[in-house]
């Protein structure tokens, strides 16, 4: 028997998002009559400003004309097909969790079964088919629930792929068409709290599901900031930017991850690591800590990590050119 959930379901986003599009519902690029660009919705600084140049600038860069009309019809009705099931699998998953931490859905399924890469996922997904799908998607909500998974999914033999926001444009999340054994999608966002801040060393414990924006909004309300902003900062997860050895546009201040991060906790099949940081640079052997950097979920799932923080700056300036 499966347990009794009474709760209201938790969400991984108070915002809606657009799917299997980059950003948030609320917002997108239209084009008007006269071909001027406009934002929708309230979101960002630039929404409902008209952007007359935008599509002359694109033509004369690129060499083309552009007909706004003239555009491929998206894929209304996906053929996703049956999940694969492995009952076994299946059973101690209904035994052991309640039924808001899984889903069988097709649209979540569809959504947690790509990235954001161009042409390999984001073009198929829209306009075409992609060749596999996830079979399952598993909400994690705590440490103890992805080490459970794990040892669900060494017996039974099932493949697990960890999933932050969905915006790797490196294909780590292409699902390869060959795989033959049932596949879950780890969704880690619920695990998205600030265990701990250690103001006097200027460090934080960090659950590995938290995203970009809800880091930086919890810390600036401590007086602190990380720094890391890659493109995706509002979506994707600090444990999606070490397994993927992210880098943001703030590097030179406040470092790339493996700059940031001083320790990571990691689960895998035959335990728990805690990889730390050498306080002091080793010029002997391998460095293992460099390992778990760009692993993108093939050495086990992410949990915490120990990052740096910063003090607010006093001041903040923006400049264009």
């Amino acid at each position: 028997m499966a347990k009794q959930d009474d709760s209201q379901q938790i969400t991984p986003e108070k915002d809606a998002l657009w799917g299997h599009k980059w950003g948030f519902a609320d917002t997108e690029l239209t084009i008007n009559d006269d071909l001027s660009v406009i934002m929708t919705g309230d979101r960002y600084h630039l929404s409902g400003y008209k952007m007359p140049y935008l599509i002359p600038y694109v033509e004369e860069l690129l060499d083309i004309k552009l007909e706004p009309s003239d555009r491929l019809a998206e894929v209304i009705n996906p053929d996703i097909g049956p999940p694969h099931r492995h009952p076994d699998f299946c059973q101690a998953i209904a035994n052991l969790f309640p039924t808001h931490q899984y889903s069988f859905e097709d649209s979540e399924r569809l959504v947690h079964s790509h990235g954001q890469t161009t042409f390999e996922e984001v073009y198929k997904v829209l306009y075409s088919k992609l060749e596999r799908l996830a079979d399952m998607v598993f909400y994690c909500e705590s440490t103890a629930d992805a080490q459970k998974l794990i040892e669900l999914a060494t017996e039974y033999n099932v493949c697990l792929v960890p999933f932050g926001g969905g915006t790797s444009v490196s294909c780590a999340l292409q699902l390869p068409a060959t795989e033959t054994r049932m596949i879950v999608a780890v969704d880690m966002r619920r695990l998205n709290q600030i265990e701990w801040i250690d103001k006097e060393n200027l460090r934080a414990c960090v659950q590995a599901g938290i995203t970009g924006k809800q880091l930086e909004a919890e810390l600036s309300r401590e007086g602190f900031v990380c720094g890391h902003e890659p493109d995706s900062l509002e979506l994707s997860t600090l444990g999606g930017w070490i397994a993927t050895n992210a880098s943001g546009m703030k590097k030179n201040r406040y470092g790339n991850i493996e700059q940031i991060v001083e320790n990571i906790t990691l689960l895998t099949p035959t335990g728990v690591l805690e990889q730390i940081q050498p306080t002091t640079r080793v010029s002997m052997g391998m460095q293992l800590h460099q390992l778990l950097f760009g692993n993108e979920g093939n050495l086990g799932i992410i949990t915490k990590a120990v990052i740096k923080i910063h003090p607010l700056p006093q001041v903040t300036k923006y400049g264009s050119l």
